[in-house]
């Protein structure tokens, strides 16, 4: 119950979590009672298993299609609390006994978008380097949270030991459910859930992994990648007889959704190939005569993926999304209090400009003069743009008076804390190797191993440059402990700090500033403008 926001929305019971999270010393005792009450007689209290959907509008869609919608179910804050119960249990279970896919990243503990990625994108690199091109099929389901079949679910549960108990609690907490569908002030009558997965529940994502955890044993010739309901899979083609391996796994990918009951948007399903050899045939078709659309690029978990590798569609993408969030927040504030704008631009701009950088930081000098360019032009409209004097502050004088990073260094400290977390365990490890023992180690420390590579695209890979940035670091950092004493987000704090301590000894601009300034202004660069801290290894 501590674990509930206290703003978390009231189910049909409308007790609010700020009351349950305030009296807990008072219910717990009582709540735990009645919890057991629901297993020993086999029976859930009506009330605690119906729900009250809500329609979220899916951006960019029509308002004026339900499908626009995605249904969020706003369930009793008691109920949540007691799934928490049984999921950690549940996730405890299978977890220990490997039972959940390898290839699925979603909801799962040390796992998430970007372990996702990393591992697919060293993949495609790894086989174009070896000259074989790389078919990608993205697969779209038709609302599969929403339609999953409870028996075939409960069977598959079955299958993996989930039995007694446990099972009839599960059983009872899908099969005998009720909602209501509230928009505005209005509410419609209620109605029994036939199939699917309440979204805005616990143990939902969970059941969902569990549906889904044999499709890996379906696809006989590539390799599937997933997280939750969002599935891929990557076939290497050598030669022409490879392509009758891919139309296989796309029949036997047919075969095992139509045995679970299952539909998929056929018209939604996407190609990417890459190093494409031009006298392979590229037709995939299935089985309702639809051919396989081939793209240039798709987005794939929030990150735009392009069939020739590389992230500068991406960041294009990402460079106007962020140039138009700058607009509206100088047109909507006339402040220019640098505290004020620190803050708007931190939340709006850079959370974005972040998000799954590890996997795309960019290497070509274009296009990371596009991202030092968002933030150039945010700082050259606040209050710090001017000294005291009234002389204007240069870009890097507005980053040391802010006490800002650069994004080529922000962009580099992320990477060195994924590392870390790699190195800790606290993340999924896409492949890094570290060196822990041996005569070097004794007079260098741990180090990283840094695989050998003849390609460029792969050079910059985060699997090549993280063990760089991380071995480029003094022996006291790169062995900086885990303290499993405290809570791990205050052991992972304290090795930020300890490497911002270190980064900010180091200057935050490039060895030849004047060259870096043309390089930022577009014109002629001649010289040394690299602001990594790799130089200095």
């Amino acid at each position: 119950m501590n674990e509930l926001k206290q703003n978390t929305s009231s189910g049909p019971d409308k007790f609010p979590a700020i009351l349950l999270k305030r009296t807990i010393t008072s219910v717990a005792k009582y709540l735990v009672l009645i919890m057991q009450q629901t297993i020993n007689l086999d029976e859930i209290p009506k009330i605690l298993t119906s729900s009250i959907v809500c329609p979220i509008f899916k951006p960019g869609k029509d308002r004026k299609e339900p499908s626009s919608y995605r249904p969020i179910s706003l369930t009793s804050v008691i109920m949540r609390s007691f799934e928490k119960v049984i999921k950690r249990q549940l996730v405890a279970y299978f977890e220990e006994n490997n039972l959940i896919n390898d290839s699925q990243h979603g909801f799962r503990k040390g796992r998430s978008c970007l372990t996702q990625l990393l591992t697919h994108y060293d993949e495609i690199l790894r086989q174009i380097e070896d000259g074989n091109q790389v078919n990608v099929l993205y697969i779209d389901f038709e609302k599969c949270f929403d339609k999953i079949d409870f028996n075939i679910l409960l069977n598959k549960l079955k299958l993996k030991g989930v039995n007694g108990n446990a099972y009839n609690w599960i059983k009872n907490f899908l099969t005998n459910r009720t909602f209501k569908v509230k928009v505005g002030t209005e509410v419609s009558k209620e109605e029994i859930v036939r199939s699917g997965i309440p979204q805005g529940t616990c143990l939902g994502p969970l059941l969902m992994l569990i549906m889904n955890f044999d499709i890996d044993l379906h696809i006989k010739n590539g390799k599937v990648g997933s997280f939750a309901d969002d599935s891929k899979v990557l076939n290497k083609l050598t030669n022409e007889t490879d392509t009758s391996k891919i139309q296989q796994d796309i029949e036997s990918l047919e075969r095992w959704t139509t045995a679970n009951n299952m539909k998929m948007n056929n018209d939604k399903f996407v190609l990417l190939s890459y190093n494409k050899n031009e006298e392979i045939d590229n037709t995939y078709k299935l089985s309702d005569g639809t051919i396989i659309n081939e793209m240039k690029e798709t987005k794939d978990l929030g990150v735009v993926m392009s069939n020739d590798a590389k992230f500068t569609k991406h960041i294009t993408n990402l460079v106007s999304n962020c140039k138009k969030t700058i607009s509206m927040i100088f047109r909507t504030f006339k402040t220019r209090n640098d505290q004020i704008m620190l803050t708007l631009y931190k939340s709006l701009v850079l959370s974005k400009v972040d998000y799954c950088s590890v996997l795309w930081c960019p290497n070509d000098l274009s296009d990371l003069r596009m991202l030092e360019g968002i933030q150039a032009n945010f700082t050259r409209r606040m209050g710090c743009a001017k000294s005291d004097t009234g002389n204007r502050r240069d870009y890097w004088e507005r980053l040391k008076y802010l006490n800002l990073y650069s994004i080529q260094r922000r962009f580099e400290r992320y990477t060195i804390i994924y590392v870390w977390k790699i190195l800790h365990e606290i993340v999924h490890n896409p492949g890094l190797e570290f060196r822990k023992e041996g005569p070097a180690q004794l007079r260098h420390g741990l180090t990283c191993n840094v695989p050998k590579t003849v390609s460029k695209l792969r050079e910059h890979s985060f699997l090549i440059r993280g063990p760089k940035l991380f071995n480029s670091l003094p022996k006291d950092i790169r062995e900086f402990p885990f303290d499993s004493m405290i809570s791990k987000q205050q052991a992972i704090d304290n090795f930020k700090k300890r490497l911002d301590d270190y980064l900010h000894q180091i200057p935050d601009e490039p060895s030849s500033r004047s060259e870096y300034t043309k390089y930022m202004t577009g014109t002629t660069i001649n010289g040394d403008v690299t602001n990594s801290i790799i130089r200095l290894f």
